[in-house]
């Protein structure tokens, strides 16, 4: 496919996706075009969307960490680990590679769409989260009780989730074991404490948010009273560290039910019961562990290069500072010898 293809076609966002199929490697046969084709496709999506555009960089990021989004920026950062591992995926045919790419660029997107638009379509919960979220300290607040299952993270994730379960492609890794361990891991270990957050007096003390707090409060307050749950907003000044057995029970059941509103497809029993055959589930796994491996060796050899420029330079001023010091001793000798 030629270097500007997709700069010279009008694909609307769709058509852009369904590119993401077999012969995704045969098309896209460098880091350039893989980079190009992702920026095409965000640029899509914002236009389509009504949205300001998105800057899309690659980034030496932190281990486990495969992309950014900086709201002030409006840019994502994509590891560049992706980008230098991409001819060998490319070479053996990996799609758990295109998955993880493509997973994480448009989880990233999504959180752009939130932080620009209006948030009109999405979940009220997730429109009002967002809005308490783009205040000062929102975030973190919000992330102190379950960074995975707060509102805007579980909308992310869904989002990309929607998006390729079906694709023909990338479906077994979506239908996979590791895949729907991961997800109920964040719900079985964080399930967001939508009770404490809501009787949080520095939820109160954001500025501009009473209405978004009002809205959230009812939203959830209508979930509980359909589930028959026990639920009593907030604020509170004084708030007990400790909680009762039930109280524990009804707190975890209000945060499920919430999220399984936001993302019912994570907690409905087919999530779990739609499987792979075992010969496409082994062959998933092989991908999958081959994948680790070499993003593992990426970073390792990262991780030893910036040790050796780091000691090079250590010794680059140890050597000025010796040579710096042997040339005040012979001024200072020079001058004894002249006197």
């Amino acid at each position: 496919m030629e270097k500007d293809f997709f700069e010279k076609q009008n694909f609307s966002f769709n058509e852009m996706l369904s590119f993401i199929n077999e012969d995704f490697y045969k098309n896209i046969r460098n880091k350039s075009q893989l980079m190009s084709f992702s920026r095409k496709l965000a640029e899509k999506y914002c236009i389509e969307k009504g949205i300001t555009d998105v800057i899309i960089t690659t980034a030496n990021l932190a281990v486990n960490n495969f992309g950014n989004y900086n709201p002030c920026e409006c840019e994502i950062s994509i590891s560049s680990t992706f980008t230098k591992s991409f001819n060998y995926f490319r070479d053996t045919n990996n799609f758990y590679y295109v998955k993880e790419f493509f997973e994480t660029l448009l989880h990233e997107l999504r959180h752009h769409e939130q932080n620009v638009s209006s948030c009109d379509g999405m979940h009220p919960i997730v429109k009002d989260t967002v809005l308490l979220t783009r205040k000062n300290n929102g975030f973190s607040l919000f992330s102190e009780y379950s960074y995975a299952c707060q509102p805007i993270e579980l909308d992310a994730r869904y989002f990309t989730y929607k998006l390729f379960k079906d694709n023909k492609v990338l479906a077994p890794y979506y239908k996979s074991k590791e895949y729907k361990d991961e997800e109920r891991a964040f719900e079985n270990k964080q399930e967001f404490d939508y009770l404490s957050i809501l009787k949080d007096t520095r939820l109160y003390k954001l500025k501009g948010v009473r209405k978004a707090i009002k809205s959230l409060t009812n939203s959830v307050h209508k979930i509980a009273n359909k589930q028959r749950l026990t639920f009593v907003p907030g604020p509170v000044k004084y708030v007990s560290n400790s909680m009762t057995w039930s109280e524990i029970v009804n707190s975890v059941k209000l945060g499920e039910k919430v999220s399984a509103s936001i993302a019912p497809d994570f907690y409905n029993d087919a999530f779990l019961d739609d499987c792979n055959s075992p010969e496409i589930e082994s062959m998933v796994n092989e991908e999958i562990q081959i994948y680790n491996l070499i993003i593992i060796d990426i970073y390792n050899k990262r991780n030893i290069r910036r040790k050796e420029n780091r000691e090079a330079k250590i010794q680059q001023i140890n050597t000025k500072e010796n040579q710096t010091d042997e040339m005040a001793e012979c001024s200072i000798d020079n001058e004894l010898s002249q006197n």
